[in-house]
Parts: structure tokens; sequence; C-alpha cells
């Protein structure tokens, strides 16, 4: 298949910001956090935060209505890979100045004090559930309860699913990207079939699909 793997530019990265802050003017909320699980979470990782950061998932993504975000990683590596691509002249969506380390909720409540003031409206992605694989808010309670003490003036709206409809429209440049990733599972199928013979094993086909995924660039989940 054609190799030429589509990504996305930072006009891509405008058009989403713009509507990050659509949203907040609809909602009426001073400041975004935006909570993403870490890389290789399964069966679905919760990843809106790399809708905004187009980087490793995995962040917790602090929104303003003006200016960059911010970015809290779980790891240093995440800036450093960030700061590698951005040396290579790749469009890096967040530079490695807007990281921070780590996701601690002091540190998160800070950065939404110094974006919004004490008394503000935060409106949070992850605080809600996502039927059909988060039946449960997926943000931790942990973290949403240190929040809350190191903001006890501000006011928490869920937004989750308002920002959800939002992506729902499509992009030209996010149609590209699912006509690749439909192509590789055009390929990864194929190569399932090749492998289908009587007395074969499902470890063997799902080699042979795991293969196809990864000669292709994608990871097979």
């Amino acid at each position: 298949m054609n190799h030429d793997i589509p990504t996305y530019s930072l006009a891509e990265r405008d058009r989403r910001w713009a509507m990050a802050r659509d949203l907040m003017a609809a909602e009426d909320v001073d400041v975004l956090v935006v909570f993403g699980e870490r890389e290789g979470a399964l069966p679905a990782p919760f990843a809106f935060d790399n809708y905004l950061t187009n980087d490793r998932p995995g962040s917790i993504v602090v929104f303003p209505r003006e200016g960059e975000p911010l970015a809290f990683v779980p790891l240093p590596m995440y800036a450093a890979d960030n700061f590698e691509s951005h040396q290579r002249g790749d469009a890096v969506w967040i530079g490695p100045r807007n990281f921070r380390f780590p996701r601690h909720p002091a540190a998160i409540a800070d950065a939404v004090r110094t974006f919004a003031g004490e008394r503000c409206t935060v409106g949070v992605v992850g605080a809600e559930p996502m039927p059909p694989y988060y039946f449960i808010p997926p943000l931790p309670v942990g973290l949403q309860a240190g929040m809350a003490h190191a903001l006890p003036n501000a006011t928490v709206k869920p937004v989750g699913h308002h920002l959800m409809q939002m992506m729902l429209r499509q992009s030209d440049e996010e149609l590209a990207v699912v006509r690749h990733a439909a192509a590789i599972g055009d390929e990864m199928a194929r190569a399932m079939i090749a492998a289908t013979r009587p007395g074969a094993t499902e470890a063997e086909i799902y080699r042979a699909a795991t293969a196809a995924a990864i000669d292709n660039g994608m990871v097979p989940p």
C-alpha cells in the first residue's frame, strides 16, 4: 500500500484550538482542563488530550481562553521527544517550553489560577461518563479531589460531551488519516485471510494481522 503517511498541519491545530475556544465561549468557562490516559491504555484510550496536542497521549492539557496551552506529562521523556521533533523541524503543536512535569493536581491548579484567577469556572474533559468504554468518569478521583482542594473558589463544569459532539465533524486532514487507517485495516484483513487454512491456530492468524499492521506503521489494536 501507499506509505505516504498523512499528518496534521499547524492549520489543523489552529482549527481545533479555535473550536476549543468556541466551546469555552458556549459553555461560559474560563479555562479547560483536558485529561488523557497514558499511551497503551486498552481497549480504547481516553485521549482527548492528544486531540489538542497532536503529541504522545497521556498528558493533562490546561487550555486558556488566550495564549498557548500547557501540557502536564507523566514522564520527562515526553518533553524530550517533543524537543527532538522540534529540532528536526517537525510542525509540533505545543513547543518544549510548554511541557510541565509531573501531572500533580497542585501544579495543574496553579496553572489554572495563572490563566483564570481564583474565582473561575473550569471546564473539565474527563469528569463525566463516556460510554461505551467509560461508564464512570475516567478522570482519577485523586486528581479531581486534589484540584478541588487546591481551587476551593473555582466552579468545575464537565464539558466533555459537548467537545465530543464538536469533534464529530471531520476536517479534510482528519478524513485523510481515517482513510489511511482503514487501508491498513484492509491489509490486516487480507493477511488474516491468507493465514487462514485447515489446522491454523488463532495465534497464527493474529500474528499475521499484527505483522501487517506493524509493517504499515500502525499499532494493532
